[in-house]
C-alpha cells in the first residue's frame, strides 16, 4: 500500500476503520456513519437540482490499488444524492452456500428489507461474493435491489459467486436488475475503464494534472477533525502509477448523470450516461440484465470517457465544499 493510501486511512482513522491497513471489517458500519456526518455538517454544500436521491450499499474490495479509495472521495462528496446505508469489505472467491453467510451479506439483506417502497442500490467493487450470499439466504429481496457490478478482473477473481448469481436469474428469478460492467474475456469490453482511460486528456483534465491542479491542496480538515485537508490525503492509483483512476466510480456516476449532467436514465441503462451505455443481451428472458455494448473495448469505453470532462467539472467544483 502506497504512502497516500495509508495517509487517507488514518486521515479517517477515527470513524471509518479499526486498524490501519487494507482491512475494513464487514461489520464496520463506521464509514457510512462518517458520510452522515459529513453530510450533516453545517458547511456550504452543494444543493441537487432535483430532490431525487438514492439508497446506496458499496460492496468494495478495499486495498492493494487505491482507486477504491478515490471512488469513495467521490461518495462521500456526493452524499447530498447518495444515501449510503453500507460500505462492506466483500469476501470471497466461493459459491454461496448454506452457513456461510457473512457480514457483508446480512448487511445486504438487512438493508434490502429497510425500505418498501424504495430500492437499495448494491454497488460492487469487487468480487460479487457477498451479493450471491445474500440472495442465496434471503431470495426474496431480488426484487427490492439493483445492482451495479464492475466484473472484468473481479469475476476472473471469483467466477463462482458470478455464475451463481446467473443461474439465480435464470431459475428463480429472471427479472433480477443488474448491469454487469466487463463482462468475460477480460479487456475484451471494460466499458468502467473509460473512466480513467481515453476521453480528454489535456491540461488539467489529465489523470495526474487533475489530482496536481484540482484535489491537492483543496477540501476542508472539517473543523479539525483531521490534521490534513481531504485533498493532501487523496492517494493515487499505482497503476497507472500516480494517476487518478477510480475504476469503480461508473457505478456512482450512473446515478448521478441525470441530475447533474442532465444525461442518462437510471432505470435503463441502454440510455447515454456519465455512467456508460449498456445493451439487454437477452431482452425476453432477462429483462432487467445489462452488459456491455456488443462492441470492441474502445467503443465501449468511450460511452464513458465521451463525457469526461462534464464528470470531472461538477467534481472539480465539489471540492470545493468538502
Amino acid at each position: 500500500m502506497n504512502t497516500k493510501s495509508k495517509s487517507f486511512m488514518v486521515h479517517y482513522n477515527k470513524t471509518l476503520y479499526n486498524k490501519v491497513n487494507h482491512t475494513m471489517t464487514q461489520a464496520d458500519i463506521s464509514i457510512a456513519e462518517y458520510v452522515s456526518r459529513i453530510a450533516d455538517k453545517s458547511i456550504s454544500k452543494p444543493k441537487s437540482c432535483n430532490s431525487m436521491t438514492y439508497r446506496v450499499l458499496v460492496s468494495t474490495d478495499l486495498g492493494g490499488d487505491p482507486d477504491d479509495i478515490q471512488s469513495l472521495y467521490r461518495l462521500i462528496h456526493y452524499s447530498d444524492v447518495l444515501k449510503v446505508e453500507g460500505i462492506t469489505s466483500c469476501t470471497g472467491p466461493g459459491r454461496p452456500g448454506s452457513g456461510r453467510e457473512t457480514d457483508g451479506s446480512k448487511r445486504i439483506i438487512e438493508r434490502a428489507f429497510a425500505a418498501s417502497d424504495e430500492a437499495l442500490w448494491v454497488l460492487v467493487w469487487g468480487s460479487i461474493t457477498d451479493v450471491a450470499q445474500a440472495l442465496h439466504d434471503a431470495p426474496e429481496i431480488a426484487s427490492r435491489i439493483r445492482i451495479n457490478y464492475i466484473g472484468s478482473s473481479n469475476t476472473v477473481n471469483d467466477p463462482d459467486a458470478r455464475d451463481y448469481m446467473y443461474e439465480f436469474m435464470t431459475e428463480q428469478f429472471p427479472e433480477l436488475w443488474w448491469i454487469e460492467n466487463g463482462v468475460l474475456p477480460k479487456l475484451s469490453h471494460d466499458t468502467f475503464r473509460g473512466v480513467y482511460q481515453r476521453g480528454e486528456q489535456e491540461g488539467e483534465w489529465g489523470n495526474i494534472a487533475f489530482i496536481e491542479q484540482n484535489i491537492r491542496g483543496r477540501g476542508s480538515n472539517h473543523g479539525g477533525m483531521f490534521e490534513e485537508l481531504c485533498g493532501d490525503a487523496f492517494p493515487v492509483a499505482t497503476w497507472p502509477e500516480g494517476s487518478l483512476k477510480e475504476g469503480d466510480s461508473p457505478t456512482l456516476l450512473h446515478l448521478l448523470s441525470p441530475i447533474f449532467g442532465n444525461v442518462g436514465n437510471v432505470v435503463d441503462p441502454t440510455a447515454e450516461s456519465w455512467g456508460g451505455q449498456y445493451r439487454k443481451p437477452d431482452p425476453d428472458r432477462f429483462p432487467n440484465y445489462y452488459t456491455d455494448l456488443d462492441a470492441n473495448a474502445e467503443t465501449c469505453q468511450k460511452t464513458i470517457s465521451r463525457w469526461r470532462v462534464e464528470y470531472l467539472s461538477h467534481w472539480k467544483e465539489r471540492w470545493g465544499w468538502y
